[in-house]
């Protein structure tokens, strides 16, 4: 009589199995198959089998513990999107941008009715025909710049996340932005900190992504600086002109004061801020206070509840 007990399931999934009881004859071999949903990012290590092996009469036996080196890596979610509006630097890039100065009249993106004042050159006269009215093209605004996130590491800021969910949420974001960015071969570079150590990540094409994977599946909230000495040290070297995109759960005044700073030092800060209304009300009341005043100050701000789609607060749906 043998008894398999396995803790891998519940350390993928969160769900323990009971142990499989079985017997065998001499020569007999035995082949289980279980399918498991990993609930989310990150490196498992598979652990250890106990296998419990006893006489037919329960009177003796003995129990053998089986460990594994093998570990599973479970990457995070890329959400794909189609705009993620941030400020350019330099002119016909990839990067959708708000200001017209950019536009690229080589794409077409929308029509719309004419306005007094609208260039004759920009009517487009077959579709006004076909509408009977006056139909105007309008033309993708593009540009071009280097991309850098920032993700807040510091564990007192994910205090009320003990199951991690706004964490991932905040990772899974990351690498929406990352695989919108190497879509469009614009330079992007994604940093965080660990103790002791800086994580960087750099690429401008799709083939780069696997590796931002394999750094966002080892993020952790592991970093006692806070994320004011993080964003410190980590823009201190980057280029006038940059998207510095800074992604955290906790906005407070002393960090809004630096967001502005850095706008005023020629970056282009953007703020995606990431929280639980439900169980953590009071920092993202908070978080919603001080992000409003700050988009009034033309800091590009993105809030995300941990219901929320991340595609449809990156399009620009809750922006603001």
């Amino acid at each position: 009589r043998l008894e398999l007990t396995s803790d891998i399931g519940y350390r993928l999934t969160g769900r323990r199995e009971p142990p499989l009881a079985f017997s065998l004859q001499a020569k007999d071999s035995l082949e289980e198959e279980s399918v498991l949903v990993c609930r989310r990012r990150g490196i498992y290590e598979l652990g250890e089998l106990r296998l419990t092996i006893r006489d037919i009469l329960d009177l003796a036996g003995f129990e053998k513990r089986i460990r594994t080196p093998i570990a599973l890596k479970v990457y995070p979610r890329v959400i794909p999107i189609s705009t993620f509006r941030i400020i350019a630097s330099q002119q016909m890039g990839h990067l959708r941008v708000k200001d017209p100065l950019f536009q690229d009249y080589a794409e077409l993106s929308d029509l719309r009715r004419y306005r007094e004042g609208d260039p004759v050159r920009r009517i487009h006269w077959k579709a006004s025909a076909r509408r009977d009215n006056l139909m105007v093209k309008e033309f993708e605004e593009r540009g071009d710049t280097e991309v850098f996130l920032l993700l807040d590491s510091c564990r007192e800021h994910y205090r009320g996340d003990p199951e991690n969910w706004v964490a991932d949420q905040l990772v899974d974001a990351a690498a929406s932005v990352v695989d919108y960015c190497l879509k469009r071969n614009i330079m992007v570079t994604l940093q965080y900190d660990r103790p002791g150590s800086c994580q960087r990540f750099q690429g401008d094409t799709p083939a780069y992504l696997k590796h931002f994977l394999e750094g966002l599946a080892r993020f952790q909230a592991t970093e006692t600086q806070p994320y004011a000495h993080q964003i410190s040290a980590g823009t201190s070297r980057l280029a006038p002109g940059t998207a510095l995109l800074l992604l955290t759960p906790m906005l407070d005044r002393k960090l809004a004061a630096q967001v502005l700073q850095l706008k005023m030092s020629y970056l282009h800060p953007n703020l995606l801020v990431f929280g639980d209304a439900v169980n953590m009300p009071v920092p993202w009341n908070q978080n919603r206070e001080i992000g409003k005043k700050l988009f009034l100050e033309g800091v590009p701000f993105y809030l995300f509840d941990r219901r929320d789609s991340i595609r449809d607060v990156l399009e620009g749906s809750r922006d603001g």
